[in-house]
């Protein structure tokens, strides 16, 4: 059966999230896979809700300033062996 999100339970659904809830939390609680959380906390940014960021995009910002943080790290070692 499909459900539909009608205010209330959109209501319901950004204050679990913006509480704190995990993905797999949500799905459970909302009767839905994390694959459809994820989507529409998607459609929800879109139509500009206020969200908290979640745990894949606070892990994906972290995996990509490591890596920026490596990158200038090993720019910064070979121009250090160039002008040596």
């Amino acid at each position: 059966m499909k459900r539909t999100w009608d205010q209330q339970r959109a209501a319901r659904f950004i204050a679990a999230w913006n509480g704190g809830l995990s993905m797999h939390a949500m799905a459970e609680r909302f009767g839905v896979t994390p694959a459809a959380v994820r989507g529409r906390i998607a459609k929800l940014r879109a139509a500009g809700v206020e969200l908290r960021s979640g745990e894949m995009q606070d892990a994906i910002a972290q995996t990509r300033r490591a890596k920026a943080r490596r990158r200038l790290r090993l720019s910064e070692t070979n121009l250090n062996a160039l002008t040596e």
